[in-house]
């Protein structure tokens, strides 16, 4: 009874330990606690250090390199790599041929599109979604809920913030700041260092020069 007790608390499990559980309809099961069950399809590489979650699922040829989280529920697709000591949250997807970087944080149910890049140091909070070949660049921070169109690029260090859209194709400059609930249509930029306040909204194909400031509500059109 102790044993199965102590079974049911573990969050994580290092790969090492799983590899030795029986595998049942191609998952690995917890012979202390059969409720506790990981899937690894074929060829997928996982550190022996790496530590996962309940119901985790890592695709055929994922890679996850040593020291990484994948927390319970996540799911790493066809082909995804994530990086050493990054952690990928409850319930969260990398997609096929995503990327997730050392020390990088996708938080819960939040997504990296397919063939995204998330750098090293980046995080990506709670909900937010990197669409498809989007780059998130190291250091950069995307806050719950916001929304990355495909090809978009958030430079180093630039912070986008909660519930904000940056459209398809657009730039977000080194140390850019976007507000929270602001637009940034597609293909626009924002230049290095310029703060998009929150609300406010840049149309597409328009340009925030390097440093500017665009005030609460406030519309920049091309």
């Amino acid at each position: 009874m102790k044993k199965e007790t102590a079974a049911k608390t573990r969050e994580y499990y290092r790969y090492d330990e799983i590899c030795s559980w029986s595998v049942i309809g191609g998952w690995f099961v917890n012979p202390d606690n059969p409720r506790y069950h990981v899937c690894v399809c074929s060829e997928a590489y996982i550190h022996p250090s790496v530590l996962l979650g309940h119901g985790v699922k890592i695709e055929s040829l994922a890679r996850i390199d040593y020291d990484a989280v994948v927390k319970a529920g996540a799911s790493i697709g066809y082909e995804a790599k994530v990086g050493a000591k990054a952690v990928v949250g409850a319930g969260a997807t990398v997609e096929i041929a995503a990327r997730v970087g050392t020390c990088a944080v996708v938080e819960k149910w939040a997504v990296v599109g397919y063939g995204a890049t998330v750098r090293p140091g980046a995080v990506v909070r709670s909900g937010a979604m990197i669409g498809m070949c989007a780059v998130v660049e190291s250091e950069a921070t995307v806050g719950s809920g916001a929304v990355i169109g495909s090809g978009a690029v958030i430079g180093p260090w630039a912070r986008v913030g909660s519930g904000a859209r940056v459209g398809s194709g657009a730039r977000v400059g080194s140390g850019a700041r976007v507000g929270s609930g602001a637009r940034v249509g597609a293909e626009a930029k924002v230049g290095a260092g310029a703060t998009v306040e929150y609300d406010a909204v840049i149309g597409s194909l328009a340009v925030v020069e390097s440093g500017e400031v665009v005030e609460v509500g406030e519309e920049v059109r091309q």
